[in-house]
């Protein structure tokens, strides 16, 4: 190709290079900044369009607020008034504010009120069973905790999603209780879509994350949004882009996703600009090239043609011509070069002819074969003893080409004569290695170089010169090395360990197939790396001090370990010893290691170290305590557990041995326990025993223990203890609150029975002990006179008994005085001392005299202390006639305990639990009535206290009555002073109504002695009859009659006049009955309790008279 068309070919394609890196450029620069801000612009509209949506939910939730916290919804969900929902929730309503829907609820989320309107087309339409379901499912949108509450977003319904807001329906001020919530709806249907799009001037669009399928966009937006980005854009073409936001509904759950839509202007006005740019650029740089080409032309190619025409006229005729010169530029410069350049060729054609003579002395005496061959003739001249190498005898080898053929070895013979054909037609330069036979059939290497000293116009060689070296010896040690080098290569290749060696600039030189695994390299890449490449950047630093190390000291370096990064990424651990390479000469020329890729090792190392830190922060944190000991007792290790439940620090308890910390009474079943652990190998899970705190306090544990080995041999033993301590508290309080319990219903059945009992038994009594003392008023014989006392005392005893038995079963509330516990402990010995000394009970007491006052029933009190004495005294007497009783008083903690403790027989345990059960009682029939400790009990218990039992029989038994102590206690009123005697009022009309024939005629007969009229009847019916007939002074009524009952007949004649129902007192046995003690508490009406005493019922019956 000629220069000019060489330079217009240059000159186009710097054109069209020119034009393509513009083009590139304004594509990657300019249109990548349109799309950016197109993108930038897209994102800002999609936050534009969340923020409208939001500003549409905050509405609602305003319009909700505006609503709920109103006095006239608050009034309706109180008296559910309809003109509320006439005056107020109405079409107008819903258009205006663009509702859907309005529900009322109450505060249990049952719907009150609830209406669907379709505001679009002004029309009702029904609430979806999908929002009822829903509210159904999501309570939290009809409940609120408190008045400031409320609830807003998007709910997600088969129709579609929906606005929604909801707020607790409260007073105008904001002021509760919540009387219920207000739920405001608007569907978000492709209508109010395109209402909030025009707001914004935006293309708007939603879609459900679930449902219909996808469109490859959305499916893109969703896996991006998902993942926590705010918006998304992708392009849809070339004219549209599309930008994404996540709404989320009312749950925060991801609901929807937001799509715009917006026309890409921007970037179509960056594809014009950029356009616009490659043609101004291609117009001027076409322009600037023609005229390059033209002063080319002009000022370098006319010229270089006319030089040229100059030199191929020297050349063909005269070579010591020269060329003109003119001008004063690189041309002309070129052709003095060439003159100066013709000038030394004629000296050195001159010096060439002196050479060649030279040359041919030099050939003959050196050890090497020159020869030259005439490639057209055919022929081969050699200089050099070529009889010799060859083993021939001077002059015996031919010097032909046919016989230097001969010569070479038949298996490069071929190749031999091609590379020399090849170097005469000039294709590749002739440099080959090849073998020939020498006369007695020995092989020898030869070198053989030549080259073209005269070639023809088209390049072929008219003759080559070369050289033959014969380079035997030099294969024979080169193929010993390389046998040798293979060995040694094979070794490295097949060695597990890594092996490198690098030059001193660190550059790869070589690296053993254990190395290329290590890094996932093959050979050719790691020899053009450095070894820095693979190195991890952290450990850089490190390994240059490592190889300057050994280069500075000379010394091998062992144990350098530093990351690797593979060529996939991944990292590893390597561990290497580095040493110095010298050449022959004892120079330093690089750096060799040896080592192995130690990852795995590493990992393994990391893992146990996690692992092991992993248990013990399992084992210290364990909710549960963990201990070991060796297989002395000696505790080893407790977890921090274990410490914390026991009080001690890791200084204090390890090393101590493990009985130091058992409870006492336990330490024998430990030990045996431990023993059969150690030497019998056994597993222990059924453990439980006292553990002794720090601060001394007992702390319960289960226990499960087994050894620890160390291969055959036993070390020791691990343990895991559990706290059990509330547990077994919690066990405690419930066999007490059972015992409580038993003890409530028991006595409870008591009552009932005691209600029936009491009235059965008192009218008969009363008639009994009524005519005893009526009897004892007469003049009777001595004899007849000590039977009626008799009959009247046993009367008096069953009165008694039965007055226990209905004190102990209505169990009311003790009186509230303040009360001194020694105090009525030393009055009740006072009362008790004659019967305690001819008992022969010897009475010791250890009275606490800084005890507490607290509060309580002085009386009660009394009678519980009492009970317990004469019981202590009664066996002690009989089981030997004597005794010893020490009662003692003590404050323990927010307490009073009182203790009473005898060396009587002791209680059988089988009876410890039932001693304080009604009617239960281990003498004989007629010396107790099984009551007294069940009375005592109730007492306490309505004291708030605790009384409990502790014997072993044959040792005697301790009663402990605890009761608790009131710090402030109430100030109780002043006890009234007693009134005095009324005067005697007589001749009062008056009315007994009992069925008891034998009470109606002792009132009678006792009212008649005072002086009054009494008239009898046995029924309410007959009662009813006369009082509205008669007036009476005073009406006496049984409460329990056949028929219409006392209460009944009292309601009668509250209903005839009050008065009338004033002057009713009531005559009865069951003072105790539920219905009785109700009735009485209510109408307050006066009463007379059977069996009473003749003449306390006369005082009693003329004070009621005089008071009026």
């Amino acid at each position: 190709m000629r220069l000019r068309e060489r330079a217009l070919v240059i000159m186009a394609a710097i054109i069209i290079a020119f034009v393509a890196a513009s083009y590139a450029i304004s594509q990657g620069i300019l249109l990548q900044g349109f799309a950016r801000v197109e993108q930038e612009q897209t994102g800002t509209n999609v936050q534009r369009a969340l923020s409208a949506l939001g500003m549409e939910i905050s509405n609602l939730d305003a319009i909700a607020h505006d609503w709920a916290a109103w006095d006239d919804s608050y009034a309706f969900m109180h008296d559910r008034n309809q003109e509320y929902l006439r005056a107020n929730v109405v079409d107008s309503t819903f258009t205006r504010l663009r509702l859907n829907l309005m529900l009322y609820a109450d505060t249990t989320g049952q719907v009150v009120f609830a209406r669907g309107f379709d505001f679009n087309t002004e029309q009702e339409m029904p609430v979806s069973q999908g929002l009822q379901e829903y509210l159904a499912e999501n309570g939290a949108l009809l409940r609120f905790p408190n008045e400031e509450s409320g609830v807003s977003g998007i709910i997600m319904l088969p129709e579609g999603p929906m606005l929604a807001a909801s707020r607790p329906i409260l007073t105008s001020q904001g002021e509760g209780p919540i009387r219920g919530t207000l739920l405001t709806g608007r569907y978000l249907d492709p209508q109010e879509t395109r209402r909030i799009g025009d707001v914004t001037h935006l293309s708007l669009s939603l879609h459900q994350l679930t449902g219909s399928p996808l469109s490859p966009q959305l499916q893109a937006a969703r896996s991006a949004l998902l993942k926590g980005e705010t918006t998304f854009v992708q392009a849809a073409n070339e004219d549209i882009i599309g930008g994404y936001g996540l709404l989320q509904d009312i749950n925060g759950n991801p609901a929807l996703i937001l799509k715009i839509e917006q026309p890409r202007d921007i970037y179509q006005q960056g594809v014009a600009s950029a356009g616009y740019l490659i043609l101004t650029i291609t117009a001027v740089v076409l322009l600037s090239g023609v005229s390059v080409v033209f002063l080319v032309e002009k000022l370098v190619l006319s010229r270089l043609r006319q030089l040229n025409a100059n030199v191929a006229g020297i050349g063909s005729s005269d070579t010591s011509a020269r060329v003109s010169v003119a001008g004063n530029d690189e041309i002309s410069s070129l052709a003095e070069s060439i003159n100066g350049m013709l000038e030394r060729i004629e000296k050195s054609q001159a010096a060439l002819r002196d050479s060649e003579e030279r040359f041919r002395v030099a050939a003959e005496s050196t050890s090497d074969l020159i020869w030259e061959w005439n490639v057209k003739g055919g022929t081969v001249l050699w200089f050099g003893d070529i009889d010799g190498i060859l083993g021939y005898q001077p002059g015996e080898f031919p010097r032909t080409l046919e016989a230097w053929e001969k010569a070479i070895h038949p298996d490069d013979h071929d190749w031999v004569m091609e590379a020399l054909q090849r170097g005469a037609d000039g294709i590749a330069p002739y440099d080959v290695k090849y073998r020939v036979l020498r006369k007695d059939g020995s092989i020898h290497y030869w070198t053989d170089r030549g080259t073209a000293t005269i070639t023809d116009e088209d390049g072929h060689a008219q003759v080559m010169v070369g050289a033959c070296s014969d380079v035997t010896a030099r294969e024979l040690a080169v193929d010993a090395l390389q046998r040798s080098e293979e060995r040694y290569r094979t070794v490295l290749d097949e060695m597990e360990d890594n092996y490198f060696e690098v030059d001193l600039a660190g550059n790869m030189t070589f690296a053993n197939d254990a190395t290329c695994r290590t890094l996932g390299y093959t050979h050719e890449e790691l020899m053009e790396m450095n070894y820095r490449v693979f190195i991890a950047e952290e450990h850089r630093e490190t390994l240059y001090h490592s190889f300057n190390t050994v280069y500075q000291t000379g010394k091998m370096l062992k144990g350098v370990s530093y990351d690797i990064v593979r060529k996939n990424g991944s990292r590893g651990t390597g561990e290497f010893a580095i040493s110095l390479r010298r050449n022959e000469r004892g120079e330093t020329i690089g750096f060799r290691g040896i080592g192995r890729d130690i990852t795995e090792r590493k990992k393994a190392e990391e893992a146990l170290r996690r692992s092991e830190q992993k248990y013990q922060e399992l084992v210290e944190g364990a909710s549960v305590g963990i201990g070991t000991a060796d297989a002395h007792g000696l505790i080893t290790f407790v977890n921090q557990t274990l410490r914390q439940a026991l009080g001690y620090s890791e200084e204090e308890i390890e090393g101590k041995p493990v009985m130091d910390f058992v409870h006492p009474d336990d330490r024998p079943r430990m030990t045996r326990g431990f023993i059969d652990v150690v030497r019998d190998g056994k597993t222990r899970d059924d453990f439980e025993f006292r553990a002794i705190h720090k601060d001394g306090h007992a702390v319960h544990f289960q226990l499960g223990v087994t050894q620890l080995k160390e291969g055959e041999q036993t070390t020791g033993t691990i343990s895991v203890l559990t706290d059990v301590t509330e547990r077994v508290r919690a066990e405690e309080e419930r066999k007490e609150l059972e015992f409580k319990a038993q003890m409530a219903s028991r006595l409870a059945t008591v009552g009932e029975m005691a209600a029936g009992i009491a009235h059965e038994i008192n009218n008969p009594l009363t008639g009994v002990i009524g005519y005893a003392q009526f009897l004892m008023q007469e003049e009777l014989p001595d004899r007849v006179k000590k039977d009626v006392e008799m009959i009247n005392e046993g009367a008096q005893r069953v009165a008694g008994i039965v007055k226990r038995l209905l004190a102990f079963a209505r169990q009311t509330k003790p009186q509230r005085d303040f009360v001194n516990i020694n105090d009525i402990i030393s009055t009740t010995l006072d009362l008790r001392a004659y019967h305690l000394k001819t008992s022969n009970i010897k009475v010791t007491t250890q009275l606490d005299p800084d005890l507490p006052i607290t509060v309580g029933d002085g009386g009660q009190l009394q009678q519980v202390f009492l009970n317990l004495i004469i019981n202590a005294e009664a066996e002690m007497k009989a089981a030997h006639g004597k005794g010893k009783l020490l009662i003692k008083t003590e404050k323990t903690k927010d307490n009073i305990r009182i203790s009473f403790k005898d060396d009587g027989p002791g209680i059988a345990r089988e009876n410890l639990e039932k001693i304080f059960n009604p009617f239960f009682t281990t003498r004989q029939v007629g010396e107790g009535t099984g009551l007294g400790l069940s009375i005592c009990y109730g007492i306490v218990v309505e004291h708030g206290g605790k009384i409990w039992a502790e014997s072993k029989p044959g040792k005697g038994a301790i009663f402990i009555v605890e009761l608790p102590i009131v710090i402030e206690p109430e100030q109780l009123p002043m006890a009234e002073a007693p009134a005095s005697e009324m005067p005697k009022v007589a001749t009062a009309r008056m009315l007994v109504v009992d069925d008891e024939a034998t009470v109606r005629d002792l009132l009678r007969r006792a009212l008649e002695e005072e002086g009054h009229e009494v008239e009898c009847v046995d029924n309410a019916e007959d009662a009813l009859e006369l009082v509205q007939k008669k007036r009476y002074r005073l009406i006496l009524l049984d409460i329990k009659m056949p028929g219409m009952s006392g209460p009944e007949l009292y309601q009668r004649m509250n209903k005839i006049t009050k008065s009338l129902a004033r002057r009713v007192v009531f005559v009865t046995g069951d003072v105790i009955g539920t219905g009785t003690q109700e009735f009485l508490k209510k109408t307050k009406a006066r009463y007379i309790a059977k069996p009473f005493d003749v003449v306390q019922m006369k005082k009693e019956i003329n004070q009621i008279l005089a008071e009026g």
